[in-house]
């Protein structure tokens, strides 16, 4: 992952939060463990589909960057096959490779270096029977969009 200096840095927020907690050593640890089986040229082909997505990201109300519908199931096509690597890495294991990929998205939206800062939210009730599958990503948009 390349780092940014802290200065250019912007601020990611959680919407539901004032401020947003870092992922949890235990979390961290486990992306580290599966990003460190790729090599570094893939890893850097992913954050920069990442990136290429939220910069399509608008200014709009309606518009916002989903990471649970960017993957889908089929890991071979999504983005050209970019996040092949991600899902092998995860022993092919659907789920885990889709809770990795949304670490790893969130990891990318908080090292931006962006003009504007940008708001994610996740659903409380996501993984319960309560929320739609298709839900339990998380949302992230431009703090001031029109």
């Amino acid at each position: 992952m390349r780092v940014l200096k802290e200065s250019v840095k912007k601020m990611l927020r959680d919407a539901n939060k004032t401020h947003r907690d870092p992922p949890t050593p235990q979390v961290q640890t486990e992306l580290n463990a599966v990003l460190s089986q790729l090599t570094p040229a893939q890893v850097e082909a992913m954050e920069d589909q990442i990136n290429e997505w939220a910069d399509a990201t608008g200014n709009q109300r309606t518009d916002f960057l989903a990471s649970q519908w960017k993957t889908g199931r089929d890991w071979s096509t999504a983005a050209g096959g970019i996040f092949q690597s991600l899902y092998i890495a995860c022993n092919q294991n659907f789920q885990h490779a889709g809770f990795m990929f949304g670490w790893l998205v969130r990891q990318v939206m908080i090292h931006r270096s962006r003009t504007e800062d940008w708001v994610f939210y996740k659903n409380p009730e996501a993984g319960s029977l309560e929320l739609a599958r298709n839900m339990w990503g998380t949302f992230y948009w431009r703090e001031n969009r029109n």
